[in-house]
């Protein structure tokens, strides 16, 4: 079955750099360092690269949830480098920024993550000769699995979460999948759902760890810039300040329409909408303005007056700040089928939070939230401006619902921990 995964792969190989030159017209990013991702990696790299522990962590929340693990790495295993993979540009930014001192000391190296063929995993794993592969959250790759298997490098997959219409998908080629899940050594799940379906396919060492993104962290640098920014955002204190954060296609229209209608009842109420993809920036951009919103630019430090209606935070790494200098939040990706995205980095906060009702992706985490009135859940629009309005008016439910919410994280922690156990067997 994989020779047919493979032989599928090669074909559509160049229909995919296709699609990562038309994105690039976008995002020029797409289009740059682009051998990486056939295993070529710059032999600069190479000469200073030991043998290593690789990381692959995708985009940029992956990267910014496995620093607590990278940094752990670090500390323990002194004689290796850190190898840190991603997929997307913004993630390769992301990763360059918070490794920029141990990337310039030799530390840590990063490069793309090669695609998921025999030659080009091969080339990678020939250079950065891991002793271990992690990889995060659902990055499940036949091919680089059973490279490693082969080379006997032990794979590693954490904070692992499979969704019970995932394992449907996965059922369906059964045998395929079950080989593919029993070459990992070891699976550190977000929950014991998550564990249960992950050794329905065959996965036979599963730890239960909780999320690793539970574990956020807001150092006193990031509170007083969130302070400030709170006041500039709040025409000092003059303004509530409503985010809109991680955004698809789709929602941006959906929260705008429930803005105008909050307006009337709450003319004190201003909007952030974070988009979750860059180069969705410019086009969230033109829809504000085409609907006749006053408009202000993170990027370009635009100033905010007092009638900026609108604020679009289309710059990348800050959105734990701009939670920071909030008072409501509502989780992007969840209006529409993609299954939400992380509410714990609203939640350290303290923040009252509110999501559309596809959060397939955080199904617990959103369970365990909502039993602990931390969390409210809506089905439309039309509830979505109600349980703003409601909230807008009962200031005592909108601080019990954001002192919930942070309770619920600080009782959240040990994942890493737990996790860090799991890899110390393999390393």
């Amino acid at each position: 079955m994989r020779w047919l995964y493979t032989l599928f792969f090669y074909i559509c190989l160049p229909l995919i750099v296709c699609r990562l030159l038309w994105r690039s017209l976008k995002s020029p990013a797409y289009r740059q360092r682009l051998t990486e991702r056939f295993g070529f990696l710059p032999s600069a790299d190479v000469r200073q690269s030991s043998v290593s522990i690789w990381l692959h962590t995708v985009s940029v929340g992956e990267t910014i949830s496995a620093y607590p693990i990278a940094c752990r790495i670090l500390e323990a295993y002194p004689q290796y480098t850190l190898w840190l993979t991603t997929t997307t540009p913004t993630g390769s930014a992301r990763a360059r920024d918070l490794f920029s001192e141990e990337i310039v000391r030799g530390r840590v190296m990063h490069s793309y993550m090669p695609y998921d063929l025999p030659d080009c995993i091969a080339r990678f794993i020939q250079k950065i000769r891991p002793v271990c592969a992690i990889f995060m959250e659902t990055e499940v790759w036949p091919n680089t699995l059973t490279a490693c298997n082969k080379k006997r490098i032990p794979c590693v997959l954490i904070n692992a979460r499979l969704s019970e219409k995932s394992l449907q998908k996965y059922q369906r080629l059964a045998s395929f999948s079950q080989q593919t899940f029993s070459l990992f050594s070891h699976i550190v799940a977000q929950t014991k759902n998550d564990a249960d379906r992950l050794r329905a396919l065959g996965s036979m060492s599963v730890t239960v760890s909780g999320n690793i993104k539970s574990e956020v962290c807001v150092t006193p640098e990031l509170s007083d810039a969130a302070k400030q920014l709170r006041e500039q955002w709040s025409s000092n204190g003059r303004k509530v300040v409503m985010i809109a954060a991680s955004t698809h296609a789709g929602e941006d229209d959906i929260i705008l329409s429930a803005y105008r209608e909050l307006l009337g009842e709450h003319p004190s109420l201003r909007l952030v909408i974070v988009p979750r993809h860059p180069e969705r920036f410019a086009d969230v951009e033109q829809l504000c303005l085409a609907q006749g919103w006053q408009v202000a630019l993170r990027s370009k430090e635009q100033s905010v007056v007092d009638n900026t209606q609108v604020i679009i935070g289309d710059t990348l790494g800050e959105l734990l700040l701009f939670y920071g200098a909030s008072d409501i939040a509502i989780i992007g990706g969840s209006f529409i089928e993609h299954g939400g995205h992380n509410m714990l980095e609203a939640a350290v906060w303290g923040l009252p939070i509110i999501s559309g009702s596809s959060v397939y992706n955080f199904s617990q985490i959103a369970k365990d939230m909502q039993d602990q009135n931390a969390l409210i859940l809506v089905d439309n629009q039309q509830v979505l401006v109600m349980t703003v309005d409601q909230l807008l008016h009962d200031t005592c439910g909108m601080a019990l619902l954001g002192s919930n919410a942070k309770q619920y994280v600080k009782q959240s922690t040990g994942a890493v921990e737990t996790t860090m156990i799991a890899i110390k067997h393999y390393c």
